[in-house]
C-alpha cells in the first residue's frame, strides 16, 4: 500500500498538469469585421482538434499551430454564433463567441446588374452571375485585377479590389485601374472622383514600408488600401 500511496503522489503533478493543459481560450467574446471577415484568435492544446461551427452550418476544422488558432469569419448582416470545439484524448470543450452584425453596402443582384450593364455597354462579355450563395468569392479574375466579394443573404457585404504592382507601375494599366476604381465606386454609391483624389493624397503622404492606411470614406462607403509584397488591395465596405 505505501508504495501505491508514493507512485500516485509521484503521479499528481504529471495528472494535474495534463488536466491544466486542456483549455480552450479567445481574445474576446464578441468581435466586430474588419474589412472583409472579423478575426478570432484563441488557445487550447498543442494536440487538441479544433473545429468551428457558424450558426447551423457544418462543422469546419481550424488549423492548430502548437496551441493557438485563428478563425476568420466573413462580415454579414446578421449577427453570428460561433461554436468552437476542441477535441483532446475523448473530452471535448466548447465555447461560444459571436461576430456582431455590420452594414450591407447593397443587394447583390442591384450590384451585379449594374456591373454586367456597364462591362456589356463597354463591349465587354465578362459579366458576373446575379446571384451567388452565402460566402466570398471571386467573381472577376485576371492579369490585370481580382475583383473579390462577400455575399451573405443576397446582400453585397465588402468587395476586395486586387492589383499586382507590376501593373499599378505600367501606365497604361494603370489609367484602367484608376478607371476600375471609379467605377466601382459609383456602382457602390460613393462618389468616384472623391475617392480617387482621397485615395491619391493618401497614398502620396505614406511613409516607406507602411503597409496600412487611413480610411476614405465617400457617402458612408469606406475604402482602405492594405499592400503585401506583389500587391495592392482596395478593401470597400459600409
Amino acid at each position: 500500500m505505501k508504495n501505491v500511496k508514493y507512485m500516485l503522489l509521484a503521479l499528481l503533478p504529471f495528472i494535474l498538469s495534463a488536466c491544466s493543459n486542456n483549455k480552450l481560450t479567445t481574445s474576446k467574446n464578441e468581435y466586430q469585421a474588419d474589412q472583409m471577415v472579423a478575426t478570432i484568435k484563441g488557445t487550447t492544446n498543442s494536440k487538441s482538434k479544433v473545429t468551428y461551427q457558424i450558426n447551423s452550418s457544418e462543422p469546419k476544422n481550424a488549423i492548430n499551430n502548437n496551441g493557438t488558432f485563428v478563425i476568420q469569419v466573413p462580415r454579414s448582416n446578421v449577427k453570428q454564433n460561433i461554436k468552437i470545439k476542441s477535441h483532446n484524448q475523448n473530452k471535448t470543450l466548447q465555447k461560444d463567441v459571436f461576430v456582431n452584425e455590420s452594414n450591407a453596402i447593397l443587394a447583390y443582384p442591384e450590384f451585379a446588374q449594374k456591373y454586367n450593364y456597364i462591362v456589356m455597354q463597354q463591349g465587354g462579355n465578362k459579366i458576373i452571375p446575379l446571384t451567388l450563395n452565402n460566402g466570398i468569392k471571386n467573381i472577376v479574375k485576371d492579369p490585370l485585377q481580382t475583383i473579390r466579394v462577400d455575399v451573405q443573404n443576397n446582400n453585397l457585404m465588402a468587395v476586395t479590389l486586387i492589383y499586382p504592382f507590376n501593373k499599378i507601375k505600367n501606365k497604361t494599366d494603370m489609367r484602367k485601374i484608376s478607371m476600375s476604381i471609379a467605377m466601382m465606386s459609383s456602382l457602390v454609391g460613393a462618389d468616384g472622383k472623391q475617392v480617387m483624389n482621397g485615395l491619391s493624397k493618401t497614398m502620396k503622404e505614406s511613409k516607406d514600408g507602411q503597409t496600412t492606411f487611413k480610411t476614405i470614406k465617400s457617402n458612408g462607403i469606406n475604402f482602405q488600401i492594405n499592400v503585401s509584397t506583389n500587391s495592392l488591395y482596395l478593401y470597400i465596405t459600409k
